[in-house]
Order: structure tokens, then C-alpha cells, then sequence
């Protein structure tokens, strides 16, 4: 007997071991099917020059019923004018390729805090290896070579599993897409990481950099010097907007889209000064502090420029990344407690901040030291 299909419905499903469909008084052919583990799925059923044809339309974690019913009305739209839904749908799916992929994720991806490294990624890396080959066709042995090769090319572990858990995704939606039915993904390992670097430069060290940044293009300059000052991180510092930016009160409210938290920092007088260097590069259309060539974007990449920077003076093993650990470094130096430093890094875990407890002890030995040198001899500071 049909009945309506709504969310009400779908709610009081149950898990009884028994398959059964459930057709929608409202519009003919659309069904939802329960599986013996209570999950279900959304159906449109035809009938198409004498052949019968189910179109699967997705499931309830994805599509409300409305939202269902709509699709199952667009496709009977499609059967009335002679269009076969099914098989457009297998003909995409066999001719889908990476790069279709890829353009799709994207689309989906622009409020990630990782998105600009996501492009990065798919432009330098994946679009090279897998492009113009079918979704698919890709698998899972195609993963680790690919994986097999950054690492033998250099790569941290930490940084191939990044590239992992990107192309995860990406055939996550892919597998939502129903362009594949299993994640070729799932099954590739992750490799074992050591993320903590505690390297970092000394005041004098960083006043070389400075200098050798100086000899560098003013807006990749200015933008990895920014990210020493503030201490934040690489993307957050390059899609820096003037309209984020409060140079009277000195304070930069850095978006969080994906939790929708913004988190605010105070600029100090180093911060300020880059900002009114920058003031040259501001124009109309394209509000970020660091302006790409692009009307309208972000800078899109400062590289070039930190790894010349680097060889002029013989920096090596310094990554953009660890002018933030520096940061952190220098203002436990100057007595700065863990739970400000938190703040002022961002870290929405104070676990985040411990890697720095041992400079904390240190700082506090030296400052316990200090403070006697007047009465006992062996203490007075150098």
C-alpha cells in the first residue's frame, strides 16, 4: 500500500532482517528501499521501451525526502521526454574522469582551511599522474605506486599521508556520485609519522633572514614575514583580507569557515609596518593583503622566494612552517605563559601548546636565576 515518504517515516525505520520497499503515494515510481540492517535508499523505477529500469536517487543521510521526491519528479520529467535516466547515469560514470573529479571536489572544497594546498596538490601532483584516466579505472595498487613515488621523491611520511587522505576524499565523492562503489582508498595504509620538529631560529638568525628577504619580491616578502610576526599559519597568512584587518585597534580576525569560529589576534608593531607596505598593492577587486596575478585572488605561492632567501644566506632544514615554531620560541624567551602563547597561535587544543613546556621550564629557570643575581654571585646573568 503506498504511503507518503517523509523524514517521520525514514526516522522510525527499524532493523528488522527483512527487505522491503516502500512506494510514495505522492509520486508515481519513487520509492524508498529498507535493507535488513534498516539502512535505506532513495528509488526511482520506470519502465523505458518496454524494459524496466531502476535509478538509484541516494539515501536519506544525504537527500531529505522532499528533497528526494524532487529528483524522482525531474527524472520522471526526463522518461517523459523519451530520455533514459539509468543509462546517462552509466554513461557518465564510465567516461568520468580524475580530472571531472577533481573539478567537482573543488567546487565542494573552497571553505576548507587546507583548500588552497588541496589545488596545489591536485594541480602539481595528481592531475600529472591520474588526469585524463577513468575514476574507474584508478585502484588501489594505482594508490601506493603513486604514494611510493613522493616518498621516494622525499616527502615526510606526514606530508604523503596528507596526499592520502586528499584523494580519499576525492573518491569518497566519487563513490557518493555512484561513478565507483568502493573507495579504491580504503584499503591503502598510512605511513608512520614524526611531526614534531622543534627547530627554530635564533633573534640573530631571523635578522639574517630578514635582511636576505629584503633582496626578494616586496609581496612574497612581506608575506612570509608576516607569517614570523603573527605566528600563524602559511594559508592563514596568504588569504590575509584588508576587510578582516583593524590597523587603528590592531587586531586581524582570521575566519574559521569550516567550524565557524573566527579567531582574532592583536598586530603587533612588526605586523603593522608589513601592512602599510602593503597599502601599495591594494586595489580595487581584490581585497587581500597579498594579492595574487589574478584579479580577485590570493598569492599563490611564496615559495620561489623563501628558497632563495634561504640559499643566500645557507639556511637549510627550515621550512616556511617553522617561523611559527620560532614565534613561539622567542615569546616563551620573553616569559610568555603556555596558555597565552595558545592563544595567540590559535591552537584550539591546549595540548597543541605543550610542545613548548620545556622552553617554558627553561625561561622560568633562567628568570629564577635573574632574580637572585644580587645576593649570590654564581647567578649573575651574563
Amino acid at each position: 500500500m503506498p504511503e507518503r515518504i517523509t523524514e517521520a517515516l525514514i526516522r522510525h525505520i527499524t532493523a528488522d532482517g527483512a527487505r522491503r520497499m516502500i512506494a510514495d503515494s505522492e509520486v508515481r515510481g519513487f520509492y524508498l528501499r529498507v535493507g535488513t540492517a534498516g539502512d535505506a535508499k532513495y528509488l526511482y523505477r520506470y519502465r523505458l521501451d518496454g524494459q524496466q529500469y531502476t535509478y538509484t536517487i541516494g539515501g536519506p543521510e544525504a537527500l531529505t525526502a522532499a528533497q528526494a521526491r524532487a529528483e524522482a519528479r525531474k527524472l520522471a520529467g526526463m522518461v517523459a521526454r523519451g530520455e533514459n535516466p539509468a543509462k546517462l547515469k552509466r554513461m557518465r560514470r564510465e567516461a568520468a574522469t580524475f580530472k571531472e573529479l577533481a573539478q567537482d571536489y573543488l567546487e565542494i572544497a573552497q571553505g576548507k582551511r587546507s583548500f588552497r594546498d588541496d589545488v596545489s596538490k591536485i594541480e602539481r601532483v595528481l592531475l600529472p599522474a591520474f588526469g585524463k584516466r577513468k575514476v574507474a579505472e584508478i585502484n588501489t595498487g594505482d594508490i601506493r605506486g603513486l604514494l611510493a613515488r613522493l616518498r621516494r621523491d622525499g616527502l615526510k611520511n606526514s606530508t604523503v599521508n596528507r596526499y592520502r587522505a586528499l584523494v580519499s576524499a576525492m573518491f569518497t565523492l566519487a563513490v557518493e556520485h555512484e561513478w565507483i562503489e568502493k573507495n579504491p582508498v580504503a584499503r591503502v595504509e598510512t605511513f608512520q609519522e614524526n611531526n614534531k620538529r622543534d627547530r627554530w631560529l635564533t633573534p640573530e638568525q631571523l635578522a639574517t633572514l630578514m635582511v636576505a628577504l629584503d633582496a626578494e619580491p616586496a609581496n612574497a616578502a612581506n608575506c612570509i614575514q608576516m607569517m614570523y610576526f603573527t605566528g600563524q599559519r602559511r594559508g592563514d597568512v596568504m588569504s590575509m583580507r584588508w576587510q578582516d584587518v583593524d590597523i587603528v585597534n590592531r587586531r586581524w580576525r582570521i575566519p574559521r569557515p569550516k567550524s565557524g569560529v573566527s579567531h582574532t589576534i592583536p598586530l603587533n608593531d612588526g605586523a603593522v609596518a608589513i601592512l602599510e607596505r602593503q597599502r601599495s598593492f591594494r586595489h580595487v577587486g581584490n581585497d587581500h593583503v597579498f594579492p595574487g596575478q589574478k584579479e580577485g585572488s590570493p598569492i599563490r605561492t611564496v615559495q620561489q622566494a623563501w628558497d632563495r632567501a634561504k640559499q643566500r644566506i645557507g639556511l637549510v632544514d627550515f621550512h616556511l612552517h617553522d617561523l611559527r615554531h620560532t614565534f613561539a620560541s622567542h615569546a616563551i624567551a620573553k616569559q610568555v605563559d603556555l596558555y597565552t602563547l595558545s592563544k595567540l597561535l590559535g591552537h584550539s587544543d591546549a595540548r597543541m601548546t605543550q610542545r613548548y613546556s620545556h622552553l617554558a621550564d627553561d625561561a622560568l629557570s633562567r628568570a629564577s636565576s635573574a632574580a637572585i643575581s644580587a645576593v649570590w654571585p654564581s647567578q649573575k646573568e651574563e
